[in-house]
């Protein structure tokens, strides 16, 4: 049994195989998940869990080599856009990149 960090399952297997230069995708719920990649659904209600609670409890057990992070956060949500200016994440086109086969966490 683990005893500290992620504890679910799935998120931990995921974290496990991920490899140098694959791609994480972590969105909320309001995204369009296309129906091919592999999709853990973390909503319980709405707001819960935060987006940056699920992006600090990932970047705890994940190296991190770079983000990007979708126009309409950074326009939309002061918070979201300083903590990645804190986090010092190498700066990336402020698009979101959608490769085809990459995990996706929704929130």
């Amino acid at each position: 049994m683990k005893k500290g960090g992620i504890l679910n399952p799935a998120i931990c297997s995921l974290i496990a195989e991920l490899g140098q230069g694959d791609e994480l995708l972590i969105v909320d719920a309001a995204f369009a998940l296309p129906p091919e990649p592999y999709v853990i659904d973390l909503s319980l209600v709405p707001g819960i869990p935060r987006f940056l609670d699920v992006l600090k409890a990932v970047a705890h057990e994940l190296v991190i080599e770079s983000a990007v992070i979708a126009r309409e956060m950074m326009d939309d949500n002061e918070k979201i856009h300083s903590s990645r200016k804190r986090r010092s994440y190498p700066s990336q086109p402020s698009h979101l990149r959608q490769p085809a086969k990459s995990p996706w966490l929704c929130t």
